[in-house]
């Protein structure tokens, strides 16, 4: 888990670059524009949606195996 401040993204390059990483890794089932500063996904009547980048200020971790455990990580 991460835990962080939640910052819109909204700039076009940025968004265009995530549109083709996601349209690539799920092959080519997410095809998303940019526009409006967010995207509109032509699989589902342009459905409106929004990236998020989250600078984080605590990582949480947990082990599952035969004894659980976690940790965390401050920055």
């Amino acid at each position: 888990m991460v835990e962080g401040e939640a910052v819109p993204v909204t700039d076009s390059g940025t968004l265009k670059r995530l549109a083709r990483a996601w349209a690539a890794k799920w092959d080519g089932r997410w095809q998303l524009d940019v526009s409006d500063g967010g995207f509109r996904n032509r699989e589902a009547n342009n459905w409106p949606s929004h990236a998020f980048s989250v600078t984080p200020s605590k990582i949480f971790t947990y082990a599952k195996r035969a004894t659980f455990g976690h940790t965390r990580h401050k920055f």
